[in-house]
């Protein structure tokens, strides 16, 4: 049984979850409501039949969520060259009901599948294939410099010191800088992180955001900013450009 009826108003079908009904797959001639009480649709050799509900063997649907991934279109929760390929090869017939089922979108909302899309999907293809499996736990040297603030101490000079990355979870890390610990945020898009934190220093508190691209998966360039402020609403602003590298 695959969860569809249209037991409450006969030829409007709708799944028990509530959820809208956009997509259908019906045998040829079907559903026909035969003899007036075909109320439950199931399975017939890959393609929907109506039948009697109480014809149903197996009263049983199974529902599960993924996350949406843009171009996943044989839904193995990526995005490689099959579904280019799915894709391809519909082409000329699919259509945006479709679409919506295999939670591909209708790029250019001219409610056809075609060129548009099939560059979206390389492109998303192609981002995922360079994007780098990057090991934030380990030893790194930190470069930071080109400072600039308009706080009343000026600039700071350039700085190089090391880190140690001892914890990484999914949004999270913990490095040891002189032998005291800090966690950072941290937020993945491509090989793009963007790590923020705060810490208190000279009598206020300073916000602090660093966006890294990582060109490998032990090298990577970027910029901070800073914004300092206290209690008695006094405030500055700061940035630099920093350099990342890996060494053990």
């Amino acid at each position: 049984w695959l969860g569809l009826t249209d037991r409450e108003q006969e030829g409007k079908f709708k799944w028990i979850t509530e959820e809208e009904f956009k997509y259908s797959k019906w045998r040829s001639s079907e559903p026909n409501n035969y003899q007036g009480n075909e109320d439950c649709a199931e399975f017939a050799k890959g393609k929907w039949n109506d039948i009697p509900c109480s014809y149903v063997k197996k009263k049983i649907v199974c529902e599960f969520k993924k996350e949406f991934i843009p171009g996943d279109i044989d839904g193995d929760n990526r995005v490689t060259l099959r579904d280019v390929i799915i894709i391809l090869r519909s082409i000329a017939g699919l259509k945006v009901e479709d679409s919506l089922f295999v939670n591909f979108p209708d790029i250019d909302n001219d409610e056809r599948i075609g060129l548009p899309e099939v560059l979206f999907i390389l492109k998303k293809l192609s981002e995922k294939e360079n994007e780098l499996d990057v090991n934030l736990i380990g030893k790194w040297q930190i470069v930071m410099k080109d400072h600039w603030t308009d706080c009343p101490e000026g600039e700071e000079s350039d700085t190089i010191f090391y880190g140690d990355v001892i914890n990484q979870k999914e949004n999270e890390l913990t490095i040891l800088i002189d032998g005291e610990g800090q966690t950072i945020q941290f937020n993945k898009e491509g090989n793009k992180y963007t790590f923020t934190f705060s810490y208190e220093e000279d009598g206020g508190v300073v916000n602090e955001t660093v966006i890294l691209n990582f060109k490998s998966d032990s090298y990577a360039i970027g910029e901070g900013h800073w914004r300092w402020s206290n209690s008695l609403g006094y405030s500055c602003n700061g940035g630099y450009k920093i350099e990342i590298r890996k060494i053990r």
